[in-house]
């Protein structure tokens, strides 16, 4: 095997068909690898090993124009689509101990297996782990996998980087699914295992310096800002909302998870509604999740007073970008973030953004076009807002700044090629 091959680990991303997030992530970077002819073999974790996935898998996998991979056609993807929004709805409502006690049951662990995994193509080969140089693009959180890297990284000489997104598991728990937050510790101890370790942010590579007590005379740190997606012209014959162009209405770009803060958001128009301010039309933008009920419940509450909140789930890249293209302004409130993708793909549109003082996006104001709050002092999200809707002065200022700094947010390609250049370093430091 030649040292020169980057094997880059997507077994999380293989195995599901949603385009959020990381998955996002994963996808765009595998993409522009592929367009630059850099020499990177994708690889997945099954039956004990790594297993290297053919040329052919790339089709499916690198799509990255639609809210859900165009594969879902077999019975296992069927049942899996349908089941998982009832699924993640009821996980939200169970206590811990009720929720531990079922992810440890024998047949609860083989449905999820069978529902999760998509197994590799006949065509698949195995990877020689001997100097394999690997990156982790995805997740891990499988026991076995993590012994097995560990075990190569001492026994077979292989080199691994990890790509860090964030530690919000451990800062704030009280967001995530259990078997995140218990099983995070684990998966953050193959930094001390790692070569080098890239993060979305500076905040991520702190949390991760702080988390992991790696060694840093054994490791490498390095970080960049992710650059905004490029969003493709909508070719749909009926729009997912005709009359876009001509409504004056705030965007908010986010999954429908606790850590959004999208409750927090919706009260504060009520409070606007209240002081007898004109709340604008909203549209609320994400993948569906255990909220749900909650954010439908204040959305009719918020319609009863007047006030227009659109929710949307898997929309398509296209689409998005229409909403983005045509808001006035738009907002990411969430309590924490590893990095905050809606804030640099609203600016990329020229549409200003109101977000957060809080982690990676308080590192984000820095950029034209950006105001912040804070969730816990003046100047508070309601001030905010009311200076966003109550005159044009700020407004005006702020879309100014976004449209001439829209062409300074970076590509993927640059920061593919800037992530390869730093796995590939022969030293480290």
């Amino acid at each position: 095997m030649e040292k020169s091959t980057l094997y880059v680990d997507v077994t999380h991303t293989w195995g599901t068909e949603l385009q959020t997030g990381i998955q996002r992530v994963v996808r765009q970077l595998v993409t522009s690898w592929y367009s630059a002819n850099a020499k990177v073999e994708l690889i997945i974790f099954q039956d004990g090993k790594y297993k290297v996935l053919p040329p052919s898998a790339l089709a499916s996998f690198t799509v990255l124009y639609s809210a859900r991979i165009p594969k879902g056609h077999n019975f296992k993807s069927r049942i899996f689509n349908q089941l998982l929004p009832h699924y993640l709805r009821i996980k939200g409502k169970m206590n811990g101990q009720v929720r531990r006690i079922l992810l440890n049951n024998p047949i609860i662990k083989i449905v999820r297996k069978f529902l999760k995994n998509h197994w590799a193509p006949k065509d698949s080969t195995i990877m020689n782990p001997t100097n394999a140089n690997i990156l982790l693009l995805d997740m891990v959180f499988d026991s076995v996998q993590i012994a097995y890297l560990k075990e190569i990284a001492v026994n077979f000489g292989a080199e691994i980087s990890f790509l860090s997104y964030d530690c919000n598991p451990l800062n704030a728990p009280q967001y995530w699914p259990l078997e995140v937050s218990e099983g995070f510790p684990e998966y953050l101890s193959l930094v001390n295992y790692s070569k080098r370790v890239w993060s979305i942010s500076r905040t991520a590579q702190d949390d991760i310096k702080k988390f992991s007590k790696a060694d840093l005379d054994k490791v490498s740190f390095d970080f960049k800002w992710l650059p905004p997606f490029d969003f493709p012209a909508c070719t749909h014959q009926e729009p997912l909302v005709p009359g876009l162009e001509k409504e004056h209405y705030i965007l908010m770009v986010a999954s429908f998870v606790p850590s959004k803060n999208h409750l927090g958001f919706l009260q504060a128009l009520k409070e606007l509604h209240d002081r007898g301010l004109s709340v604008p039309k909203v549209y609320l933008v994400g993948g569906g999740s255990w909220i749900g009920a909650e954010i439908e419940s204040k959305i009719s509450e918020l319609s009863a007073l007047g006030i227009q909140v659109a929710k949307y789930e898997a929309v398509d890249n296209c689409c998005l970008g229409r909403f983005y293209q045509n808001c006035s302004f738009s907002i990411l409130p969430s309590f924490i973030e590893g990095f905050g993708l809606p804030i640099v793909e609203s600016l990329r549109f020229g549409k200003p953004v109101v977000t957060s003082t809080s982690t990676s996006m308080g590192e984000l104001l820095v950029l034209p076009g950006t105001i912040g709050f804070s969730h816990n002092q003046s100047p508070n999200l309601v001030a905010i807002l009311e200076k966003m809707i109550s005159g044009n002065e700020l407004l005006e200022k702020l879309t100014a700044e976004a449209i001439a700094n829209r062409d300074n947010l970076g590509t993927w390609q640059e920061y593919a090629d800037e992530l390869y250049d730093f796995v590939m370093r022969k030293e480290i430091k």
